[in-house]
């Protein structure tokens, strides 16, 4: 980000503006309600079993949350300062916005292919990369970061559905997956990003938001653009 700044001479749009924390806010309720739905969709009609968690969390557990809450800002807030702050308008100044996501999000799922390298992780991490550069040009970066960062907090630590082996239970707040039902659905050994209940609830958003942006454009880009020009 700072050769982008600073030797590119490049925007990187992480300028905190006055509607910053309500887009962040409006990203992040976003972002929890499609992975409670993911959620919904693992258990029925995925076959997947849900465990509600009915005692307190551990001392330790109870103290380690605000630090998990905060790493995550710090992860996604990188992420999506380079691959949608960055990466996403400097390919916006070259082509056009609708093939600048779409390349954004394959270099973004290409990227994390180390964790999982399968075509169904391909195919989800693309989707949610897509999803995450059409809700950066609705709505903007803030937006975008408020997304992602409740999703990751909403599968690891409310719904315990992250990266996880069949056999194993991620403690949660809420409840765990405890049985992953169909592994095709579900993603199975490999977790979620390789199953097809998370690309079936991503590709529903970007579908949406992409309805969305061509019926209306990019209110956010459109007022970023005047508030700071030549930030596109």
């Amino acid at each position: 980000l700072a050769w982008a700044k600073f030797r590119e001479r490049q925007p990187v749009e992480l300028r905190r503006q006055a509607s910053t924390p309500v887009r962040f806010v409006l990203g992040a309720t976003a972002g929890l309600a499609m992975c409670a739905l993911m959620v919904v969709l693992l258990v029925n009609p995925g076959g997947a079993s849900f465990e509600r968690t009915t005692t307190a969390p551990a001392l330790g557990a109870a103290i380690a949350v605000p630090a998990v809450l905060i790493g995550f800002l710090v992860q996604t807030g990188a992420e999506e300062g380079i691959f949608r702050g960055w990466l996403l308008n400097r390919l916006q100044r070259a082509i056009t916005p609708a093939w600048a996501a779409v390349l954004s999000s394959i270099i973004f799922a290409a990227v994390h292919l180390f964790t999982n390298a399968s075509v169904m992780a391909f195919v989800g991490l693309f989707l949610y990369g897509l999803l995450l550069a059409l809700v950066r040009q609705y709505g903007g970066l803030a937006a975008a970061i408020g997304w992602h960062w409740a999703w990751n907090v909403s599968e690891s630590l409310l719904f315990g559905v992250a990266e996880r082996s069949s056999a194993s239970t991620t403690p949660a707040l809420i409840g765990s997956i405890t049985d992953t039902g169909s592994a095709v659905w579900s993603g199975g050994a490999l977790g979620t990003n390789s199953g097809l209940a998370m690309a079936v609830v991503l590709a529903a958003g970007c579908l949406l938001l992409a309805i969305t942006l061509a019926r209306t454009g990019s209110r956010a880009t459109a007022a970023e653009s005047a508030a700071n020009p030549g930030a596109q």
